[in-house]
Protein backbone atom coordinates (compact mmCIF):
# COMPACT_ATOMS: atom_id res chain seq x y z
CA UNK A 1 0.00 0.00 0.00
CA UNK A 2 0.84 3.56 -1.18
CA UNK A 3 1.99 6.18 1.73
CA UNK A 4 1.95 9.26 -0.15
CA UNK A 5 -0.99 11.23 1.26
CA UNK A 6 -4.13 12.49 -0.65
CA UNK A 7 -2.61 14.06 -3.65
CA UNK A 8 -1.83 12.41 -6.36
CA UNK A 9 2.00 11.71 -7.66
CA UNK A 10 3.99 11.82 -10.89
CA UNK A 11 7.61 10.07 -11.61
CA UNK A 12 9.66 11.68 -14.29
CA UNK A 13 12.47 8.88 -15.31
CA UNK A 14 15.79 10.46 -16.21
CA UNK A 15 18.65 7.94 -17.29
CA UNK A 16 21.03 10.01 -18.49
CA UNK A 17 22.71 13.08 -17.11
CA UNK A 18 20.13 15.94 -18.55
CA UNK A 19 20.49 18.76 -20.49
CA UNK A 20 17.66 20.17 -20.00
CA UNK A 21 17.11 20.39 -16.87
CA UNK A 22 15.63 24.03 -17.06
CA UNK A 23 12.64 22.36 -19.28
CA UNK A 24 12.51 19.65 -16.15
CA UNK A 25 11.77 22.64 -13.89
CA UNK A 26 8.73 23.90 -16.06
CA UNK A 27 7.71 20.05 -15.85
CA UNK A 28 7.32 20.20 -12.44
CA UNK A 29 5.59 23.42 -12.39
CA UNK A 30 3.09 22.24 -15.23
CA UNK A 31 2.17 18.77 -13.23
CA UNK A 32 1.56 21.00 -9.86
CA UNK A 33 -0.56 23.14 -11.72
CA UNK A 34 -2.20 20.31 -12.53
CA UNK A 35 -2.56 18.70 -8.82
CA UNK A 36 0.43 16.14 -8.74
CA UNK A 37 3.25 15.92 -6.62
CA UNK A 38 6.14 15.75 -9.04
CA UNK A 39 9.34 13.70 -8.73
CA UNK A 40 12.21 13.45 -10.74
CA UNK A 41 13.89 10.43 -10.07
CA UNK A 42 17.51 9.90 -11.25
CA UNK A 43 18.83 6.77 -12.33
CA UNK A 44 21.69 8.14 -14.50
CA UNK A 45 24.49 6.67 -11.90
CA UNK A 46 22.93 3.30 -12.44
CA UNK A 47 22.82 3.30 -16.09
CA UNK A 48 25.84 5.09 -17.17
CA UNK A 49 28.49 3.62 -14.40
CA UNK A 50 29.82 6.73 -13.57
CA UNK A 51 31.91 6.55 -10.50
CA UNK A 52 30.89 10.08 -9.60
CA UNK A 53 27.10 10.87 -9.39
CA UNK A 54 27.10 14.76 -10.06
CA UNK A 55 24.25 16.46 -8.62
CA UNK A 56 24.00 19.77 -10.65
CA UNK A 57 20.04 19.61 -10.02
CA UNK A 58 20.49 22.62 -7.72
CA UNK A 59 21.68 24.72 -10.09
CA UNK A 60 18.32 24.84 -11.59
CA UNK A 61 16.61 24.88 -8.10
CA UNK A 62 15.07 21.31 -8.14
CA UNK A 63 16.93 19.79 -5.54
CA UNK A 64 14.05 19.36 -3.36
CA UNK A 65 12.34 17.30 -6.30
CA UNK A 66 14.96 15.27 -7.52
CA UNK A 67 15.60 11.41 -5.54
CA UNK A 68 18.99 10.15 -6.50
CA UNK A 69 19.25 6.41 -6.87
CA UNK A 70 23.12 4.77 -6.64
CA UNK A 71 21.75 1.08 -6.94
CA UNK A 72 19.00 -0.49 -8.57
CA UNK A 73 18.08 -2.35 -5.17
CA UNK A 74 17.44 1.12 -3.67
CA UNK A 75 15.37 2.32 -6.84
CA UNK A 76 13.07 -0.90 -6.35
CA UNK A 77 12.52 -0.13 -2.72
CA UNK A 78 11.21 3.48 -3.48
CA UNK A 79 8.95 2.55 -6.12
CA UNK A 80 7.27 -0.51 -4.12
CA UNK A 81 7.11 2.12 -1.24
CA UNK A 82 5.61 4.94 -3.18
CA UNK A 83 4.25 4.16 -6.72
CA UNK A 84 0.56 2.56 -7.03
CA UNK A 85 -1.83 2.73 -10.15
CA UNK A 86 -2.57 6.16 -9.70
CA UNK A 87 0.93 7.37 -10.34
CA UNK A 88 1.91 8.54 -14.11
CA UNK A 89 5.54 7.67 -14.75
CA UNK A 90 6.67 9.49 -17.99
CA UNK A 91 10.20 8.00 -19.05
CA UNK A 92 12.54 10.50 -21.04
CA UNK A 93 14.30 7.80 -22.89
CA UNK A 94 12.86 4.33 -24.47
CA UNK A 95 13.07 1.36 -22.66
CA UNK A 96 16.37 0.01 -24.17
CA UNK A 97 18.54 -2.99 -22.42
CA UNK A 98 19.24 -0.46 -19.88
CA UNK A 99 16.23 1.17 -18.97
CA UNK A 100 13.75 -1.73 -19.47
CA UNK A 101 14.40 -3.35 -15.52
CA UNK A 102 13.20 0.20 -13.83
CA UNK A 103 9.86 -0.09 -16.42
CA UNK A 104 8.85 -3.05 -15.71
CA UNK A 105 9.41 -2.42 -11.97
CA UNK A 106 6.62 0.73 -12.25
CA UNK A 107 4.47 -1.42 -14.18
CA UNK A 108 4.34 -4.17 -11.60
CA UNK A 109 2.82 -0.91 -9.34
CA UNK A 110 0.32 -0.82 -12.26
CA UNK A 111 1.38 2.19 -12.78
CA UNK A 112 0.31 3.64 -16.12
CA UNK A 113 3.90 4.03 -17.73
CA UNK A 114 4.43 6.55 -21.17
CA UNK A 115 7.18 7.31 -22.80
CA UNK A 116 8.01 11.33 -23.58
CA UNK A 117 10.19 11.19 -27.17
CA UNK A 118 12.83 14.02 -26.67
CA UNK A 119 13.13 13.58 -30.29
CA UNK A 120 14.25 10.92 -32.76
CA UNK A 121 17.30 11.26 -34.96
CA UNK A 122 17.06 10.29 -38.91
CA UNK A 123 19.24 6.98 -39.29
CA UNK A 124 20.46 5.02 -42.41
CA UNK A 125 22.88 1.93 -42.21
CA UNK A 126 25.93 1.55 -44.28
CA UNK A 127 24.53 -0.15 -47.51
CA UNK A 128 27.87 -2.61 -47.00
CA UNK A 129 25.01 -4.57 -44.53
CA UNK A 130 22.79 -4.88 -46.93
CA UNK A 131 23.27 -8.46 -47.61
CA UNK A 132 22.82 -9.48 -43.65
CA UNK A 133 19.29 -7.64 -43.81
CA UNK A 134 17.33 -10.94 -45.16
CA UNK A 135 19.06 -12.92 -42.78
CA UNK A 136 18.32 -10.63 -39.96
CA UNK A 137 14.60 -9.91 -40.78
CA UNK A 138 13.78 -13.56 -40.90
CA UNK A 139 15.02 -14.35 -37.61
CA UNK A 140 13.48 -11.15 -36.08
CA UNK A 141 10.49 -12.50 -37.71
CA UNK A 142 10.74 -16.16 -36.05
CA UNK A 143 11.40 -14.29 -32.79
CA UNK A 144 8.66 -11.94 -32.32
CA UNK A 145 6.39 -14.32 -30.76
CA UNK A 146 9.25 -15.11 -27.93
CA UNK A 147 10.14 -11.28 -27.48
CA UNK A 148 7.26 -9.45 -27.37
CA UNK A 149 6.94 -12.04 -23.46
CA UNK A 150 9.73 -9.98 -22.53
CA UNK A 151 8.95 -6.14 -23.98
CA UNK A 152 7.27 -3.57 -21.73
CA UNK A 153 4.10 -2.00 -22.50
CA UNK A 154 2.80 1.47 -22.65
CA UNK A 155 -0.02 3.50 -21.69
CA UNK A 156 0.67 6.81 -23.37
CA UNK A 157 3.38 7.77 -25.64
CA UNK A 158 4.51 11.39 -25.99
CA UNK A 159 5.40 11.90 -29.83
CA UNK A 160 7.24 14.64 -31.75
CA UNK A 161 7.64 14.27 -35.25
CA UNK A 162 5.94 11.41 -37.22
CA UNK A 163 8.99 9.09 -36.89
CA UNK A 164 8.34 8.82 -33.37
CA UNK A 165 6.55 5.54 -33.70
CA UNK A 166 8.43 4.12 -36.84
CA UNK A 167 11.41 4.15 -34.70
CA UNK A 168 10.55 2.84 -31.04
CA UNK A 169 7.61 0.90 -31.40
CA UNK A 170 9.25 -2.14 -31.69
CA UNK A 171 10.50 -1.71 -27.88
CA UNK A 172 7.05 -1.82 -26.61
CA UNK A 173 4.05 -5.18 -26.63
CA UNK A 174 1.30 -3.04 -26.91
CA UNK A 175 2.17 0.29 -28.41
CA UNK A 176 -0.75 0.52 -30.48
CA UNK A 177 -3.28 0.61 -27.74
CA UNK A 178 -1.41 3.46 -26.37
CA UNK A 179 -3.24 7.07 -26.33
CA UNK A 180 -0.46 9.13 -28.14
CA UNK A 181 -0.12 12.72 -27.41
CA UNK A 182 1.20 14.70 -30.31
CA UNK A 183 3.63 17.39 -28.82
CA UNK A 184 7.49 18.55 -30.41
CA UNK A 185 10.42 17.69 -29.14
CA UNK A 186 12.65 19.58 -26.20
CA UNK A 187 14.79 21.31 -29.09
CA UNK A 188 11.73 22.70 -30.14
CA UNK A 189 10.49 23.94 -26.91
CA UNK A 190 13.41 25.62 -26.42
CA UNK A 191 13.19 27.29 -29.94
CA UNK A 192 9.85 28.26 -29.08
CA UNK A 193 10.86 29.98 -26.09
CA UNK A 194 13.67 32.09 -27.77
CA UNK A 195 11.32 32.65 -30.45
CA UNK A 196 9.47 34.78 -28.30
CA UNK A 197 11.64 37.56 -29.16
CA UNK A 198 11.91 38.46 -32.66
CA UNK A 199 14.90 39.58 -32.52
CA UNK A 200 16.32 36.03 -31.79
CA UNK A 201 15.01 34.88 -35.37
CA UNK A 202 16.46 37.55 -37.77
CA UNK A 203 19.70 38.30 -36.65
CA UNK A 204 22.97 37.30 -38.14
CA UNK A 205 26.22 37.90 -36.84
CA UNK A 206 28.82 36.62 -39.78
CA UNK A 207 30.37 34.19 -38.41
CA UNK A 208 30.29 29.87 -39.39
CA UNK A 209 29.53 28.05 -35.83
CA UNK A 210 30.52 24.23 -35.83
CA UNK A 211 28.91 22.17 -33.51
CA UNK A 212 31.64 20.02 -31.41
CA UNK A 213 30.43 16.74 -29.95
CA UNK A 214 32.77 15.91 -27.24
CA UNK A 215 33.83 12.99 -28.18
CA UNK A 216 37.54 13.04 -26.55
CA UNK A 217 36.28 14.86 -23.58
CA UNK A 218 32.93 14.26 -22.25
CA UNK A 219 32.16 11.47 -19.27
CA UNK A 220 31.05 8.54 -21.06
CA UNK A 221 28.43 5.95 -20.25
CA UNK A 222 30.32 2.35 -19.05
CA UNK A 223 28.78 0.78 -21.88
CA UNK A 224 30.52 3.16 -24.52
CA UNK A 225 33.74 3.08 -22.95
CA UNK A 226 34.84 0.58 -25.76
CA UNK A 227 37.88 1.24 -28.10
CA UNK A 228 36.05 -0.24 -31.27
CA UNK A 229 33.25 1.96 -30.03
CA UNK A 230 34.39 5.62 -28.81
CA UNK A 231 35.91 7.83 -29.59
CA UNK A 232 34.58 7.13 -33.36
CA UNK A 233 37.66 9.39 -34.02
CA UNK A 234 41.26 9.19 -33.21
CA UNK A 235 42.58 12.52 -31.57
CA UNK A 236 45.49 13.52 -33.75
CA UNK A 237 43.54 12.41 -37.57
CA UNK A 238 40.81 14.37 -36.30
CA UNK A 239 42.36 17.41 -35.23
CA UNK A 240 44.58 17.51 -38.01
CA UNK A 241 41.89 17.62 -40.09
CA UNK A 242 39.27 19.57 -38.69
CA UNK A 243 41.52 22.43 -38.62
CA UNK A 244 42.78 22.53 -41.88
CA UNK A 245 38.96 22.68 -42.75
CA UNK A 246 37.98 25.31 -40.54
CA UNK A 247 40.68 27.41 -41.74
CA UNK A 248 39.59 26.69 -45.35
CA UNK A 249 36.35 27.64 -44.78
CA UNK A 250 37.19 30.95 -42.97
CA UNK A 251 39.44 32.03 -45.89
CA UNK A 252 36.66 30.73 -48.64
CA UNK A 253 33.79 32.66 -47.04
CA UNK A 254 35.75 35.68 -44.90
CA UNK A 255 33.63 34.46 -41.94
CA UNK A 256 34.81 33.42 -38.63
CA UNK A 257 34.38 30.41 -37.24
CA UNK A 258 33.04 29.98 -33.50
CA UNK A 259 32.74 26.49 -31.73
CA UNK A 260 30.18 25.34 -30.34
CA UNK A 261 31.27 23.09 -26.95
CA UNK A 262 28.72 20.25 -26.42
CA UNK A 263 27.73 21.16 -22.96
CA UNK A 264 29.30 17.88 -21.41
CA UNK A 265 32.44 18.49 -22.53
CA UNK A 266 35.74 19.68 -20.94
CA UNK A 267 35.96 23.08 -22.03
CA UNK A 268 39.40 23.74 -21.70
CA UNK A 269 40.40 20.54 -23.62
CA UNK A 270 38.19 21.45 -26.31
CA UNK A 271 39.97 24.72 -26.51
CA UNK A 272 43.29 22.92 -27.03
CA UNK A 273 41.45 20.60 -29.57
CA UNK A 274 40.49 23.65 -31.52
CA UNK A 275 43.27 25.68 -30.57
CA UNK A 276 42.85 29.13 -32.17
CA UNK A 277 38.93 29.10 -32.71
CA UNK A 278 36.60 31.13 -29.78
CA UNK A 279 34.95 28.25 -27.92
CA UNK A 280 31.48 28.83 -26.66
CA UNK A 281 29.53 26.62 -24.01
CA UNK A 282 26.23 26.75 -22.61
CA UNK A 283 25.05 28.55 -25.75
CA UNK A 284 24.64 26.32 -28.71
CA UNK A 285 21.13 27.38 -29.91
CA UNK A 286 21.93 30.77 -29.48
CA UNK A 287 25.36 30.44 -31.69
CA UNK A 288 22.86 28.48 -34.57
CA UNK A 289 20.44 31.28 -34.20
CA UNK A 290 23.07 33.79 -34.91
CA UNK A 291 25.04 31.99 -38.10
CA UNK A 292 25.93 32.24 -41.27
CA UNK A 293 26.06 28.81 -41.68
CA UNK A 294 26.47 25.25 -39.30
CA UNK A 295 29.26 22.90 -39.78
CA UNK A 296 28.34 19.22 -38.22
CA UNK A 297 29.02 15.70 -37.93
CA UNK A 298 26.24 13.94 -36.18
CA UNK A 299 25.47 15.98 -33.31
CA UNK A 300 21.24 16.16 -32.33
CA UNK A 301 22.10 19.80 -32.20
CA UNK A 302 21.71 20.11 -35.73
CA UNK A 303 17.39 20.40 -35.21
CA UNK A 304 18.36 23.95 -34.32
CA UNK A 305 19.95 24.24 -37.45
CA UNK A 306 16.84 23.21 -39.34
CA UNK A 307 14.70 25.14 -36.54
CA UNK A 308 15.95 28.98 -37.41
CA UNK A 309 16.64 27.72 -40.77
CA UNK A 310 20.12 27.67 -41.09
CA UNK A 311 22.71 26.26 -43.76
CA UNK A 312 23.72 22.85 -43.09
CA UNK A 313 27.37 21.48 -43.97
CA UNK A 314 27.92 18.03 -42.80
CA UNK A 315 31.46 16.74 -42.67
CA UNK A 316 33.21 12.92 -42.20
CA UNK A 317 36.16 11.95 -42.35
CA UNK A 318 38.19 8.40 -43.33
CA UNK A 319 37.46 6.92 -39.96
CA UNK A 320 33.75 8.80 -39.17
CA UNK A 321 33.01 6.86 -42.39
CA UNK A 322 33.38 3.60 -40.35
CA UNK A 323 32.24 4.59 -37.53
CA UNK A 324 28.91 3.97 -35.15
CA UNK A 325 28.43 7.65 -36.40
CA UNK A 326 28.09 7.18 -40.14
CA UNK A 327 25.10 6.10 -39.80
CA UNK A 328 23.50 9.03 -38.52
CA UNK A 329 25.31 11.22 -40.92
CA UNK A 330 24.11 9.62 -43.92
CA UNK A 331 20.61 10.12 -41.99
CA UNK A 332 20.82 14.05 -42.19
CA UNK A 333 22.13 13.83 -45.17
CA UNK A 334 19.52 11.84 -46.94
CA UNK A 335 16.34 13.67 -45.22
CA UNK A 336 17.74 17.40 -45.77
CA UNK A 337 19.92 16.83 -48.93
CA UNK A 338 22.89 18.10 -47.14
CA UNK A 339 26.73 18.43 -48.94
CA UNK A 340 28.82 16.28 -46.78
CA UNK A 341 32.83 16.98 -47.19
CA UNK A 342 35.51 14.59 -46.11
CA UNK A 343 38.57 16.25 -43.93
CA UNK A 344 40.96 14.12 -45.09
CA UNK A 345 40.21 14.82 -48.75
CA UNK A 346 39.60 18.47 -49.25
CA UNK A 347 40.42 19.25 -52.66
CA UNK A 348 37.30 20.84 -54.33
CA UNK A 349 36.00 22.55 -50.81
CA UNK A 350 35.12 25.59 -52.18
CA UNK A 351 32.75 24.28 -54.49
CA UNK A 352 30.80 22.41 -52.13
CA UNK A 353 30.98 25.69 -49.85
CA UNK A 354 29.11 27.54 -52.74
CA UNK A 355 26.98 25.13 -53.09
CA UNK A 356 25.47 25.38 -49.30
CA UNK A 357 21.56 26.23 -49.50
CA UNK A 358 18.63 25.83 -47.33
CA UNK A 359 15.82 23.64 -48.85
CA UNK A 360 12.69 25.19 -47.72
CA UNK A 361 11.05 22.11 -48.33
CA UNK A 362 13.06 19.66 -47.26
CA UNK A 363 13.25 21.63 -43.88
CA UNK A 364 9.56 21.56 -43.54
CA UNK A 365 9.04 17.47 -44.24
CA UNK A 366 12.29 16.89 -41.89
CA UNK A 367 10.54 19.35 -38.89
CA UNK A 368 6.61 17.55 -38.97
CA UNK A 369 8.88 13.78 -39.45
CA UNK A 370 11.20 14.32 -36.22
CA UNK A 371 11.00 17.80 -34.33
CA UNK A 372 6.98 19.01 -34.70
CA UNK A 373 4.31 17.60 -36.72
CA UNK A 374 1.29 19.45 -37.98
CA UNK A 375 -1.24 17.72 -35.98
CA UNK A 376 0.54 19.17 -32.62
CA UNK A 377 -0.76 21.98 -30.71
CA UNK A 378 1.26 25.22 -30.55
CA UNK A 379 1.37 25.16 -26.74
CA UNK A 380 3.95 24.61 -24.03
CA UNK A 381 4.90 21.11 -24.49
CA UNK A 382 4.26 20.30 -20.70
CA UNK A 383 0.80 22.06 -21.06
CA UNK A 384 0.46 19.30 -24.14
CA UNK A 385 1.52 16.43 -21.98
CA UNK A 386 -0.83 17.03 -18.98
CA UNK A 387 -3.66 17.56 -20.95
CA UNK A 388 -2.83 14.06 -22.80
CA UNK A 389 -2.73 12.81 -19.11
CA UNK A 390 -5.97 14.28 -17.81
CA UNK A 391 -7.63 12.31 -21.09
CA UNK A 392 -5.47 9.38 -21.10
CA UNK A 393 -5.59 8.44 -17.60
CA UNK A 394 -8.46 10.21 -16.22
CA UNK A 395 -5.73 12.29 -14.30
CA UNK A 396 -6.66 16.33 -12.85
CA UNK A 397 -7.08 18.70 -14.22
CA UNK A 398 -4.79 22.06 -13.96
CA UNK A 399 -6.55 24.28 -11.48
CA UNK A 400 -7.37 27.78 -11.66
CA UNK A 401 -4.74 30.27 -12.32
Amino acid sequence: MSNRGSSPHCYFVVGIRSNFRGLLKDAIETAKRYGYVARILDIHQIVSGWEKHPNDWDEVGLQDEVVLFSTTREFGRFVAKNVDHESPVLFLYPPDRFIRKFWFKFQRRKAPVGLVTIGPVPSLQHCSQAGLMGLRKILFLMLRPLKALFKPSLAFWVVSGTACTNKDRRMFRSWRSAQLIYAHSIDYELFRLMSMDSNNLTRNDGRVVLLDQGWFSKPLPEYYRKPSIYPPTTYDNYRRGILDFLARIEKHTDCPVVIGCHPKADLAETQRLYEGYEVVRGATKELVARASMVVANSTTSIQFAVLFRKPILLFTSDELETSVMAPLVAGYQHELGLELVNIDRLSGVSEIIDRVAIDEERYGVYINRYIKQDASPQLPLWEIVFQGLAKSTGGPLPSAT
